[in-house]
């Protein structure tokens, strides 16, 4: 069984648009496809990076997110039990946040 996704809406100026879509890996994707569409694949795997990047200590993409964001985010994570070798968002009330949970409505 796979992960529950979430979708959500980004809107961007049409400018990044296509150099979003020229960093999208050719493996992800064709060239001639859409450039949105590239510039999704580009989005998804910039994801991947970040996901990495937060929940690998020491791996390259948490050094490429330092310099790129500051390691402000580092304080906010804690050691994932299921996985000693990954961290995670920390916990309120003992489990990870959920999307959208403490937004006013």
């Amino acid at each position: 069984m796979g992960r529950k996704k979430v979708k959500f809406e980004l809107e961007l100026d049409e400018n990044v648009v296509p150099l979003l879509a020229a960093i999208a890996p050719r493996y992800a994707i064709d060239e001639d496809a859409p450039v949105e569409a590239r510039a999704r694949e580009a989005l998804l795997e910039l994801c991947d990076r970040v996901r990495d990047g937060v929940q690998r200590p020491g791996s390259w993409e948490r050094a490429w997110l330092i310099q790129a964001l500051g390691d402000e985010f580092v304080e906010r994570l804690e050691s994932d039990p299921a996985d000693p070798w990954h961290e995670r968002p920390k916990t309120v009330a003992g489990r990870v946040p959920t999307p959208g949970e403490g937004e006013d409505r």
